[in-house]
């Protein structure tokens, strides 16, 4: 039964179910379920949307964050567990305010006190009566339509948006439904700007992707021969819903923050061969205010995301996991945590000639699917190919940026996950303390977690793991834990000089972690003593 419903469950339940689906195509129905039970129980993702939609009575679901799940589905027994808990919390909860009750009064003693009567009352004395007092009205701000955050009008009048009706495909159930959708919307014109019909053609020609906020795809230009000449990735942002839309957060500059991000960036790339190389390169974007849509044009890099490159399902001792695919050069290690440090400081400080008005820009999402590769030739084995860090979507310019602009931007309410997710720093996460500023520490702690993965051979949700005295694995990353980066850590194949720096990066307390200038100093000195040698195959 569509929405609306009487329930936040209801509102997240039918939300998740399709996202969990499109993200873990290979999960059972009850996986899936218990997933969600496990989600909604413990409270994993923040219910304030779904509560909107329940109080509104929305015919829309609002968009599930299905990046914040776990990549492992869960449990029965976990979801029974999970009950327990919130009826040990509800149980404490009720023990306290019975603890603060007020004592019942007890019997009358059997002992017959004498008490004298009261004194008559004295006359009542007439007060001037007061005239009441009026709070002073808050001021309210007056913004008028359209809002002096927007783009001013008149808006451009693009071709009709090609992406059709996203808001009920992006929940749809049937998988033949969804391959039609994908194959109708790669066949729709990308409406590249700037483009003349003449010669050439456009086709869209691989499906790269879809989440709770948008779809990416390929699309390659022909010309008259057939020939490939041109790729551009298109990427549809459909997650703006009325409220959002209106946020003054979600605009900088008068455009949307993502765009922005990307224009920012580019005033840094100059000819490409500087650190903004490191950082996807932007071409353009089309804005449709009436229909409350995005489409960016981004380069495409034929190599795929490093995800897709390198963690590979592997066995070991009976269990499947992931680990980075073995016999990868310390050198390429250096290679990747260089490249990281290039695009991060930019990021943060911009180049030699933007500074003194650059805005520190934070990333908050660096993983290997945001990581991406690219050769001109691929078959050239003489050159390691180009790593280029990606999506700006949960990018943030802090209040503390001398010259953020816009209305001030708190990423202190910028809390995304609730513990299970360690590869967020711990001033992402909703049980550390709310006054962790958000700056360059949070991208270090994010790029040491990527890089101890190639170091450690071990990936996991939980973020980096440690052996404990006992001999076994733990997560690094525990709410109100100590932090145990001065222990020992796996036993890895690398060099003292690189675990050490990557251990660094991973202080839970920020204040002894590496500035993105320090790491940048570090690493710079490494390769000057040790130039990379490229002829070194690599094993992907």
């Amino acid at each position: 039964m569509p929405p609306p419903y009487g329930t936040s469950y209801l509102y997240f339940k039918e939300s998740a179910k399709p996202a969990l689906r499109r993200q873990f195509p290979r999960w059972t129905d009850k996986q899936i379920t218990n997933t969600i039970n496990l989600l909604w129980h413990d409270q994993i993702i923040p219910r304030a949307a779904f509560d909107n939609a329940r109080d509104n009575q929305d015919a829309n679901l609002p968009p599930f964050p299905v990046n914040l799940v776990p990549n492992r589905p869960n449990t029965k027994a976990e979801v029974d567990r999970a009950k327990k808990r919130v009826q040990a919390r509800r149980a404490n909860a009720g023990g306290a305010l019975a603890q603060a009750a007020p004592p019942q009064a007890t019997a009358a003693a059997a002992l017959t006190l004498h008490v004298p009567p009261a004194p008559p009352a004295p006359p009542p004395v007439a007060l001037p009566i007061a005239p009441p007092v009026v709070p002073a009205a808050s001021p309210v701000p007056n913004l008028p339509y359209p809002y002096s955050y927007w783009p001013p009008p008149p808006w451009p009048k693009h071709p009709a948006y090609p992406g059709g009706d996203v808001d009920s495909l992006q929940y749809e159930d049937n998988i033949d439904a969804r391959e039609d959708e994908q194959t109708r919307w790669l066949a729709t014109r990308p409406l590249v700007p700037g483009w003349a019909p003449g010669n050439a053609c456009w086709r869209g020609v691989e499906w790269l992707g879809e989440g709770s906020f948008g779809r990416a795809g390929r699309w390659t230009q022909y010309d008259a021969h057939d020939n490939a000449i041109d790729h551009v990735v298109i990427k549809d942002d459909y997650s703006q819903t009325r409220n959002k839309w209106r946020d003054p957060m979600a605009w900088l500059d008068r455009v949307p923050f993502e765009v922005r991000i990307h224009q920012l960036v580019e005033t840094c790339r100059g000819d490409n061969t500087g650190p903004a190389r490191n950082l996807i390169r932007f071409r353009a974007y089309r804005l449709w205010m009436a229909e409350r849509r995005v489409r960016i044009y981004l380069d495409y890099y034929n190599m795929g995301s490093l995800w897709g490159c390198v963690f590979v399902p592997q066995e070991e001792e009976g269990r499947q996991l992931i680990a980075p695919v073995r016999g990868i050069w310390e050198e390429f290690v250096w290679y990747l945590l260089s490249a990281l440090v290039d695009a991060v400081d930019v990021l943060h400080r911009g180049v030699a000639g933007t500074r003194g008005n650059w805005r520190a820009i934070t990333h908050c999402d660096i993983q290997p699917t945001n990581v991406f590769l690219h050769k001109e030739n691929p078959n050239d084995q003489r050159r390691w190919p180009t790593l280029v860090l990606a999506d700006f979507g949960m990018a943030v310019v802090p209040e503390s940026s001398p010259h953020a602009g816009g209305p001030r931007n708190n990423p202190q309410e910028y809390k995304y996950v609730t513990g299970r997710q360690g590869r967020y720093p711990p001033e992402l996460h909703s049980g550390w303390p709310h006054d962790t500023p958000i700056n360059d520490k949070s991208d270090v702690y994010q790029i040491g977690t990527l890089i101890w993965q190639f170091v450690s051979e071990e990936w996991s949700e939980k973020g980096p793991l440690y052996v404990r005295s006992n001999g076994r694995l733990a997560r690094l990353f525990n709410l109100g834990g100590r932090d145990h980066t001065a222990e020992l850590f796996m036993q890895p194949r690398f060099s003292d000089e690189l675990t050490t720096l990557v251990r660094s990066c991973l202080h839970l307390d920020q204040a002894r972690r590496l500035t993105i200038a320090e790491l940048k100093r570090e690493v710079d000195r490494h390769l000057a003593a040790h130039p990379t040698n490229q002829n070194l195959g690599l094993p992907f």
